[in-house]
């Protein structure tokens, strides 16, 4: 757990404007000042991300005798200490990796955003990037018929499975929800 800390503790001291003032190992806090508030505000957002799976928190402390001196402590609160230690850890380190570029961190951490912005062709694309990813996509423009186009990645014979029983999948749906109606002139 220690080994684990002090990793913390040098990711923080990575970020400029960011000094450390005092550190518990035993109660897991870290006292620190910062002259940035861009990187105050990015570590306060990523321990904001942490606290909604391990308690944890960025205290302002702020000294009475000197108006002016505020400083600032992370706080470690959960059971699962470690585990918190450890995410918090990662997150901070892939902001430092993407040059405090928050967004493009968070964009490496979960994948693509949005994917109503993204083409199929696109979408296949960083599918086939990934390892151990059987996929196909098929898809129609224009609702013409000779104009289906399919994208896919993996063992054939699972492809063709994964086809199948999608289809299968398909006709079940439309047998369930799909309701025929005949026309009354028809009667």
């Amino acid at each position: 757990m220690e080994k684990e800390f002090e990793k913390l503790i040098k990711t923080l001291e990575k970020f400029e404007g960011i000094k450390i003032v005092d550190v518990s190992d035993e109660f897991n806090w870290i006292h620190f000042k910062s002259t940035s508030d861009e990187n105050l505000a990015l570590i306060n957002n990523e321990v904001d991300h942490v606290n909604e799976q391990y308690p944890c928190n960025l205290f302002v402390m702020a000294n009475k005798a000197k108006n002016s001196d505020v400083t600032y402590q992370i706080v470690v609160e959960s059971d699962k200490k470690q585990n918190a230690i450890v995410m918090l850890n990662k997150k901070l380190e892939n902001i430092l990796t993407n040059n405090g570029d928050s967004k493009k961190a968070k964009f490496k951490e979960l994948g693509l955003p949005d994917l109503s912005l993204v083409t199929i062709r696109q979408m296949a694309a960083e599918l086939k990037a990934r390892t151990g990813l059987t996929f196909a996509l098929v898809w129609i423009e224009n609702t013409e018929r000779d104009n289906i186009a399919i994208e896919g990645s993996g063992n054939p014979t699972q492809l063709v499975g994964l086809l199948t029983r999608g289809s299968h999948m398909a006709i079940e749906w439309a047998d369930k929800n799909i309701k025929f109606f005949k026309p009354k002139d028809e009667e």
